[in-house]
């Protein structure tokens, strides 16, 4: 497979980077006894590369809402400063809900968030996992209420929005009205979180609607507790022991490579500066992606 190069940059050099973060993460949650595993690609290229997929652009990991807290609170005061922890508190125009790594004096840009004033660092993702519940007809609710709730902000951007992060009344009233919107969110998503339950889920990333069914994302409660170690790059990294039902559920026959014209990056990164590591000239330019 030849080099994949995005913005200049050999695709193996950006992942180098990513395990800088991932390793700084693990510290992190190793001092506090923070519980995480891999997740989505990222475990997928632990079980079938025993590292990066050749062609994967990002680093997924996932934590149960406590320790994702947890994590949020330790890495206050305990991340190393070469690192950025990306939240809505500590970058105010970063209104994603969930949380992100970045290392500092680095770009990463996708070209959907382009012109949004954020730190463009480059990143990894940790997912908040809340409990749900397997059933029809309870565990229909939570994600309802919350795809609900985004179609009815949907609906309240479109009228308003020439007021929107306007310094007006109007627009401090929208801003509260979002406010108390995530507040929202953020109670549905975490119902069940006191309850004894058996799976977790990314619920207020992929409510039902988007993209594809939480359903296919459940992991074990146990598996944040009692995970297995797998090699990754070299490194013994904490993933879920039910890997395999959940790699079955993302990707079917997840052994199996895609073709090799899929075998292409996918989060539309348009501009990447790693610091002091040197651009190649040889290698292709990255488009879109299959795992």
């Amino acid at each position: 497979m030849n080099n994949i190069i995005i913005d200049g940059y050999n695709i193996k050099d950006i992942q180098k980077g990513f395990l800088d973060i991932v390793l700084e993460v693990d510290r992190v949650c190793k001092e506090h006894s923070i519980n995480y595993v891999l997740t989505y690609g990222t475990l997928l290229g632990a079980v079938r590369h025993s590292g990066f997929i050749p062609w994967d652009d990002d680093v997924d990991i996932a934590m149960l809402r406590e320790d994702y807290d947890r994590f949020i609170n330790a890495s206050r005061t305990n991340m190393n400063p070469e690192y950025f922890l990306q939240t809505p508190e500590t970058d105010k125009n970063y209104r994603m809900n969930r949380v992100r790594v970045r290392k500092n004096n680095t770009l990463y840009v996708q070209d959907r968030k382009k012109d949004i004033d954020i730190h463009h660092g480059l990143f990894i993702t940790i997912f908040p996992y809340d409990k749900v519940v397997d059933t029809f007809l309870v565990g229909q609710l939570q994600p309802k209420l919350i795809v609900l709730s985004r179609e009815l902000k949907k609906i309240i951007k479109k009228i308003f929005n020439p007021y929107i992060g306007r310094e007006s009344r109007m627009g401090r009233a929208l801003e509260h009205w979002m406010a108390l919107h995530r507040r929202f969110e953020y109670k549905v998503a975490t119902m069940f979180n006191g309850s004894d339950l058996e799976y977790a889920a990314p619920i207020l990333f992929r409510p039902g609607t988007i993209h594809r069914s939480w359903r296919f994302e459940l992991i074990k409660v146990d598996d944040f507790y009692d995970a297995d170690e797998l090699v990754f790059e070299g490194h013994s990294l904490p993933a879920p022991k039910s890997y395999h039902d959940i790699l079955t559920n993302l990707y079917g026959d997840y052994e199996k490579l895609p073709d090799v014209n899929e075998r292409k990056p996918g989060h539309d990164i348009i501009r990447v500066d790693l610091g002091d590591v040197e651009k190649p000239d040889n290698g292709r330019m990255a488009e879109t992606s299959k795992r």
